[in-house]
């Protein structure tokens, strides 16, 4: 049986968009993505992405090799995402890639993602974000993540990562940070090809007209009134979101119809109004008033485009330094509301070029907990298409001027963000408003001087029991079995650039990740959720790995419980023969430690981490083949002063190994744990299919 025959470039232009490709993008995907790239007007930036896909795809074998597995399409801060995104995903189901090929919107709607990019780490990714959001994860401080995901994120956007930026000049920190990060990846050497394109877009054939920002809004109406043309797209640009709101309140209601577009939407409000901006215009044609930051992310069919913004000044940009990244690695001093922020580097300078990071804000109504009117600690997060971004300044001054409520993950409770000393804005974090305090207009987005309530916000309902399909109790030595198979399977499937050595200690870790889950202590919690007329069996079948149900784990005496520091324990005292099977034991000792995000670089406290005493001795039953044992704990390396320190030998680890690669291993042993637990089968690598191929020779056909 031959082989099948992989599609031409102009075969999968035309499959998923109708069209042959423009000459200079077919160029594209025949020759790859160059450090710099520069697209004819009229074609759109985004038709990149079908040449990377193809290249990925289809090319010749050594093209693939040396392409990397995701797509990181990095647009300026504050773009609208959903043009994008939406075209990506059109594509990948025109072309019935939509299993093969992740689709990613970071801090997008649900709706918007197709697969899962981390958990399906072998397979082809596109992720669609604003630069900001994008190159923090690439700094390890991801933001609108948990602490316990940076590592995993950075370890993708990195590793196997091909970043393009659009409009580089609206970015310059951003752009110049990720020159950095490209030098340093070569330097360091990272387990998959890592590629940055910057994209230039040559200019549209509209009539561009730059009029000064002063004369106020009745001065910019008169002007766009004066320039429109029925049946034609103008687009207004103005400086920010106030002068847009107020030039729109003057043009609307006029012949032409008017649409108001900025950051600070709803997703809601916002994908109404992207809709009506890139669709056809009506007879008397259609005035767009948009912002600087949003007119950047657009491809208008506009036929004139009036600036009022003044031009833009010259950026002085601050250089990351490369003791400042590698102190990045260390992701310890985020893990906690209650740390100390200076103890940590602000990564803002290194990705804005000026203003605030943005929180996300989410008008609703919720049954009260107390008299102050804040909601339960249980109170579900309102879906990703009822928040609005808000410039963190902004959001400060909302929240003195009216009760808005924050998730104080320290205490399990909401908070009022001000007048609370404590309350530094977290960037992304999500801030609650009651609807009936007012601050959003559904016609004009975040308008913090309105007292309306807000219609269309959500009903917060306290989060119940889920609905889950039904589980299995699965023992110890069966889970530690997949994990190993799924971490060996992965490094099959993928075949990065790491040594035998390495990936054989990755193996390793996967299979004794959870030896920590034997102790007595963590098997008394999970055996105690076991249906009553199961407590037998269940008591006899010790130790287990994951339970029949979805109960919390409540440890005896409330104490905090760290299944991965008893495991480290276990493979350094009395379960250490096992690390003869790894040809770098260290490495595996640190995966094991890593494997759930949280304890990595340094272990703070780790007696009460560990719910244990120095010393203290625990029974630990037969599993991993090995007898009946026990374990005295001995938390010595953990003294930052002590001659073998955990921290001086997790540095000695990153300079072995590099930061990219060392993350990635940590991520290899992640995932194997989440693909096992979610009994996801074994990873293969096959993404081109005679289904495909056949398909596109039947499109030919029809051209």
């Amino acid at each position: 049986m031959t082989a099948p025959q992989a599609p031409t470039f102009d075969q999968l232009h035309h499959a998923a968009t109708g069209r042959p490709p423009h000459p200079d993008l077919a160029r594209i995907a025949a020759t790859g993505l160059t450090a710099e790239l520069s697209v004819p007007a009229g074609t759109g930036p985004s038709g990149v992405i079908l040449a990377w896909l193809w290249r990925r795809l289809y090319g010749p074998g050594p093209v693939i090799a040396r392409t990397p597995r995701r797509l990181i399409w990095a647009l300026p801060p504050r773009s609208p995402l959903e043009p994008t995104a939406g075209e990506v995903k059109r594509w990948l189901a025109a072309l019935e890639l939509s299993g093969p090929v992740a689709l990613h919107v970071a801090l997008g709607a649900r709706s918007e993602d197709v697969g899962d990019w981390r958990e399906n780490m072998h397979r082809p990714a596109i992720v669609v974000g604003t630069v900001d959001t994008l190159a923090a994860k690439a700094l390890n401080r991801g933001y609108g993540t948990g602490p316990a995901l940076y590592p995993i994120d950075f370890a993708l956007v990195t590793n196997g990562a091909q970043w393009v930026l659009p409009s580089p000049e609206r970015c310059r920190a951003a752009a110049a940070t990720l020159r950095r990060l490209a030098g340093w990846a070569a330097r360091w050497g990272t387990a998959e090809p890592f590629g940055l394109t910057l994209l230039a877009s040559s200019r549209a054939a509209a009539q561009r007209l730059a009029h000064r920002a002063g004369g106020g809004p009745e001065a910019v109406a008169a002007a766009v009134r004066e320039r429109h043309r029925a049946g034609t797209v103008t687009l207004a640009v103005l400086p920010g979101r106030a002068d847009a709101q107020a030039a729109y309140r003057r043009l609307r209601g006029g012949p032409a119809a008017v649409t108001l577009l900025h950051s600070q939407f709803r997703g809601t409000e916002r994908a109404a109004r992207l809709a009506d901006a890139l669709g056809p215009p009506p007879d008397a044609g259609r005035i767009v008033v948009t912002t600087e930051e949003a007119a950047s992310g657009l491809e208008l069919p506009a036929a004139t485009v009036l600036t009022f913004a003044a031009p833009s000044a010259a950026v002085e940009v601050p250089v990351l330094s490369p003791a400042e990244f590698s102190a990045l690695f260390d992701t310890s001093p985020a893990l906690s509301d209650l740390s100390d922020p200076s103890a940590d580097l602000d990564v803002a300078p290194y990705l804005l070029d000026a203003g605030d990071l943005d929180v996300e804000v989410a008008w609703a109504t919720w049954e009260a907990a107390d008299d102050a009117g804040a909601p339960g600690p249980e109170v579900r997060h309102p879906a990703p298409e009822f928040r609005c971004r808000v410039p963190i300044g902004e959001a400060a001054g909302l929240a003195g001027s009216r009760p808005v409520w924050r998730m104080d993950h320290a205490a399990g409770e909401w908070c009022r963000a001000w007048p609370d000393p404590r309350w530094r804005p977290r960037p992304f974090e999500l801030l609650l408003v009651d609807a009936a305090d007012g601050g959003y207009e559904p016609e004009t987005g975040f308008d913090p001087a309105s007292r309306r309530p807000v219609p269309g916000s959500p009903e917060l309902a306290a989060a119940g029991a889920e609905s889950a399909a039904p589980r299995k109790w699965q023992a110890l030595d069966e889970h530690s079995e997949q994990v190993r198979d799924q971490a060996a399977a992965l490094v099959a499937a993928i075949d990065p650039a790491i040594t035998s050595r390495a990936a054989r200690a990755a193996v390793v870790a996967g299979y004794l990740h959870d030896a920590g889950k034997a102790h007595p202590t963590w098997q008394d919690a999970l055996c105690a959720l076991a249906e009553e007329s199961d407590a037998g069996a269940i008591a006899a079948g010790r130790p287990w790995a994951k339970s029949g149900t979805n109960g919390h784990l409540e440890f005896a005496g409330g104490a905090p419980f760290r299944h991965e520091l008893a495991s480290l324990l276990l493979i350094d005292g009395p379960l250490r023969q096992l690390l003869a099977d790894s040809p770098e034991p260290d490495l595996t000792r640190y995966l094991v430690l890593a494997h759930h995000g949280l304890l990595r670089v340094q272990v703070r406290d780790p007696a009460q981490i560990l719910g244990a005493e120095q010393g203290a001795t625990s029974d630990i039953p037969l599993m991993f083949g090995q007898p009946p044992t026990t374990l005295t704990v001995d938390l010595a390396q953990f003294d930052p002063a002590g001659p073998a320190s955990w921290t001086a030998a997790v540095r000695a680890l990153r300079e072995r190994h590099g930061p990219f690669v060392l993350a990635y291993l940590e991520t290899l042993v992640r995932i194997a744990d989440w693909r096992a637990s979610g009994g996801k089968d074994l990873p293969v690598n096959k993404t081109l299919t005679r289904k495909h191929c056949n398909r596109y020779k039947r499109l030919e056909r029809l051209k």
